[in-house]
């Protein structure tokens, strides 16, 4: 969402559907900032995580001293994450003005930037020392766990993100309503109106047969991201000293989670390639869009601008073959067989060469015709 909230003459023309995008978007990060919390109880084994009030769980597992033990780790690791974020977000904001164009850092901002960096290293080191979610001080320290390589970014780091995020999304929706002489929103009346907001989004959802591959997609990432967490993982960290079942070795368990990758990767295989014409394009958005984000999350400038361009290739292909469908012009397997060429193209930088549609056997002059006048169609709307 693009408002320019500090432009008197764009915050009076917003349209009411910006204002409910807005609130989507608002409420969409309060739902993940609640799975997050949801996901750190879970790992916690307790009732309930508040990072604004760690002792409210003891209303719902009991007031004991190793409930109030596992507490203690839980606020100790949001205060290390806190502090880590932080120092993330000043290094950001320096790393920012050094690579803007014609500008040099004084020396007072390389000395603040060296001052950061050193600072991550030793808050990192911090956070990591900590024992996990739903140990206390003594187990971890029978459990002797050394940590091996770069640990993997803390749940409680995607918590403090995600309600920034969501305050950043409520201030720019609060000054655009108080502008407009409207009641200022908050989650509480938010949630309340959820269902009017939600019933005018105006989302499409997926083709079934896309959305499978969706749903298996997203699987794999979370057991990829399991695997990658326990890889990081001394053996030690796997050992039990608890009376009963065995626990799984580090081998072990990553070998149960190599064998479901594997599984996993093979279903989404044979269910993609079931998928047709704009089917198909619809998969290849949804792969590429994950893409753009890690780029950008990740600072990969050059892969971040060609994804973007791809993403852009794809939606205007996608929205000319579905006219093609919806006018007769083209018959099913005329827009798969030309989005199989056209997807090849993209995916190669070589966007819609000309000898892919010529070679094409048995067109008439007249589907000839149609095909060059698609291709002009696509190619004018990519600035082609």
């Amino acid at each position: 969402m693009s408002i320019d909230t500090t432009n008197v003459d764009s915050l009076t023309h917003v349209k009411p559907e910006e204002i409910n995008k807005l609130k989507r978007s608002v409420f969409n990060k309060h739902k993940s900032i609640l799975s997050v919390r949801h996901e750190l109880a879970n790992l916690a084994v307790i009732g309930k995580y508040d990072e604004n009030d760690f002792y409210a769980t003891l209303s719902l597992d009991g007031d004991s001293q190793e409930i109030r033990d596992v507490i203690s780790v839980l606020e100790k690791r949001f205060n290390a994450a806190s502090d880590l974020e932080a120092l993330l977000s000043r290094k950001s904001r320096l790393v920012k003005l050094k690579n803007k164009p014609n500008y040099k850092l004084t020396r007072i901002q390389e000395e603040a930037l060296d001052d950061v960096m050193t600072k991550i290293s030793e808050a990192s080191k911090v956070l990591s020392s900590l024992p996990d979610a739903g140990c206390t001080e003594e187990e971890w320290k029978e459990l002797d766990v050394k940590r091996i390589g770069k640990p993997p970014r803390a749940l409680e780091q995607d918590l403090i993100r995600e309600k920034l995020d969501m305050d950043n999304a409520l201030g720019e929706l609060n000054r655009i309503e108080i502008h407009l002489g409207m009641q200022p929103s908050n989650i509480s009346s938010l949630s309340k109106e959820e269902s009017t907001f939600s019933l005018n989004a105006g989302r499409r959802s997926l083709p079934p047969s896309v959305q499978e591959v969706e749903d298996l997609d997203q699987e794999y990432r979370r057991i990829q991201g399991l695997y990658r967490q326990d890889e990081a993982k001394p053996e030690s960290a796997f050992v039990s000293g608890k009376v009963g079942r065995k626990s799984k070795s580090k081998q072990e368990r990553l070998e149960a989670y190599q064998d479901r990758l594997d599984s996993l990767n093979n279903e989404i295989a044979k269910k993609e390639a079931g998928l047709k014409g704009v089917d198909l394009i619809e998969r290849k958005k949804k792969v590429i869009e994950r893409e753009k984000r890690y780029a950008k999350s990740e600072s990969r400038k050059a892969d971040y601008n060609r994804f973007t361009h791809i993403a852009k290739s794809l939606k205007e292909l996608q929205m000319s073959m579905q006219d093609e469908l919806n006018s007769g012009s083209m018959n099913e397997n005329e827009v798969h067989d030309y989005t199989i060429s056209a997807l090849n193209s993209i995916m190669e930088g070589d966007l819609f060469e000309r000898k892919v549609i010529e070679s094409q056997p048995n067109n008439s002059l007249d589907e000839q015709a149609n095909i060059d006048d698609i291709m002009s169609k696509v190619l004018s709307a990519m600035d082609i």
